[in-house]
């Protein structure tokens, strides 16, 4: 039986992979890219299409298509396409070596946890698939281990099969996986040696992964970290073998990424001399950010663009900020600092661009065109529109998105959202068919998240024609049947309906009542 038959992986959304991200950084990276909405689409090892089931719902108009050789994963995904009606998107039990030759082009190719985890010759086949079949503006997305950091992972894999050699079951591996874990991390107050404490270190980072993924841990294990096949590559190696199939590293989908933040100038400067060429300079890179993992962009090698980010590329997206207005005692004078939860932060130094952050965190969940939120944060900070002052707000929203995609998001087109429950909520119809098999739903920008009991209850009936007293009517019929959890003391059920439907709304779960 096929290992992902067996135990199916994880099925969840990737949110770098989602076209109109994809394109966004293209466009900064100076390609003008497919458009996103009328794109063809291709996921290569798509699982039960828990990636691209969302993009098909979210872009109508576009052409998907997924194959995956897990015949389980397969069916699961055709059972979920015909339960959401979606007529965009068909899923095929395919090896990828046996991929047609008549398929035709693909404006964006995405092959996520695919890379690392096959032979060389399945890596070749694969890569000659993406340069056969990608189109000739088209922009591929592949993801793979990188060296040297994952070296240490490696170490770390090697421990762990070793233990659970003798394991004759797919949880008998895991239990072995978990106890050399624990070995790695339970001792790290109890020594000095430098290397069991990295060893630990990275131990750490690994059991904080499967802590978040909780019920999918095992699985996440298993197939990440205990295949049979698991090759990872210097990035260098990984361009390289991208050109002999006629492709050109454009960048990374993980914007921050493209960005050397925390390394020191000295250091860059360094790096710079070393470096005969770019593959050279994004090894080093990697080598001073312990980089474990990429997530690659590539394109025809005679589309290749310069790989300069102006602030001016940034004027044709839309943008979107989770980021508030914070305290900051060692801000330079003048300047307002924005954060988000994560802890991420930046000072916008002047006025344009402060008015700009308060726009998009007043507005948030829904995204402004460029345009459209320059001449709102000139009229608010009583400015006159002008060169200087667009493109001073373009470069602020340009150092924010390179800290973190948290602070500022960038997309190409627009994603209708409610920012407001409104009379009668309308939660998006993917969401509430989600909410209905899982607390795990995908958001309207590609986002995962999970729902609390009450969340998951309510987003279900949220389909625009309950009003609010009617869902306060179907929570306290679920709560006097025993079907949720009792409400927190104090909290009655029209606040906690409220509070409820307002998460909704931040989570970008809602669409406007024209846009079902």
């Amino acid at each position: 039986m096929d290992a992902y038959d067996e135990v199916p992986y994880p099925d969840s959304t990737v949110p770098e992979t989602y076209p109109p991200q994809i394109a966004a950084v293209a466009t900064l990276l100076g390609v003008e890219p497919p458009a996103p909405a009328t794109a063809r689409v291709l996921e290569i090892g798509c699982a039960a299409g828990g990636n691209l089931l969302p993009m098909a719902a979210r872009l109508p108009d576009a052409t998907f298509v997924g194959i995956d050789r897990s015949a389980r994963q397969v069916a699961r995904a055709q059972a979920h396409i015909a339960a959401l009606g979606l007529a965009n998107v068909q899923v095929s039990c395919l090896d990828l070596c046996d991929a047609p030759a008549d398929w035709g082009s693909f404006d964006y190719i995405i092959v996520h946890g695919v890379y690392s985890w096959v032979p060389a010759a399945v890596r070749d086949a694969l890569m000659a698939l993406v340069g056969r079949h990608l189109s000739e503006a088209g922009i591929a997305y592949i993801s793979y281990n990188t060296l040297p950091g994952w070296h240490l992972h490696g170490a770390i894999r090697e421990l762990m099969l070793h233990h659970g050699r003798d394991a004759t079951t797919p949880a008998e591996r895991v239990v072995a996986a978990q106890e050399v874990i624990e070995l790695l991390t339970r001792h790290q107050g109890d020594t000095s040696d430098p290397c069991y404490r990295v060893l630990g270190l990275y131990a750490r980072r690994l059991q904080q992964i499967l802590t978040r993924l909780g019920d999918d841990a095992a699985a996440y294990l298993l197939h990440d970290h205990l295949e049979a096949v698991n090759d990872p590559v210097y990035v260098s190696a990984f361009m390289a073998h991208a050109a002999s199939h006629g492709l050109h590293y454009l960048g990374d989908a993980h914007f921050p990424s493209l960005f050397p933040g925390g390394i020191p100038r000295s250091a860059l400067d360094h790096v710079a001399e070393l470096s005969g060429d770019a593959a050279d300079t994004e090894l080093f890179l990697d080598v001073l950010r312990g980089a474990t993992f990429r997530q690659s962009l590539l394109r025809r090698a005679a589309q290749a663009p310069g790989r300069r980010i102006t602030p001016e590329r940034l004027m044709g997206l839309t943008i979107s900020s989770r980021a508030v207005a914070i305290e900051a005692d060692d801000a330079a004078p003048g300047a307002v600092r924005f954060g988000v939860s994560s802890g991420a932060s930046f000072d916008a130094l002047d006025a344009v661009s402060q008015a700009g952050m308060r726009l998009l965190s007043a507005c948030w969940p829904a995204a402004l065109p460029f345009d459209e939120l320059f001449a709102q944060a000139c009229r608010a900070a009583g400015l006159t529109p002008d060169a200087a002052a667009r493109r001073s707000l373009a470069a602020t929203l340009l150092v924010a998105a390179s800290r973190s995609t948290s602070l500022v998001t960038l997309r190409l087109g627009a994603t209708p959202v409610a920012a407001a429950p409104g009379t009668a909520p309308l939660v998006d119809p993917l969401v509430r068919w989600q909410a209905s098999r899982g607390a795990e739903v995908t958001n309207r920008y590609h986002e995962v998240l999970d729902l609390d009991p009450l969340g998951q209850a309510l987003c279900q009936s949220c389909d625009g024609r309950h009003s609010i007293a009617a869902l306060e009517h179907l929570v306290a019929g679920w709560l006097a049947a025993g079907a949720l959890p009792a409400l927190e003391p104090g909290i009655g059920i029209a606040e906690a309906v409220a509070r409820q439907l307002r998460r909704c709304a931040l989570a970008a779960l809602l669409v406007p009542q024209e846009d079902p």
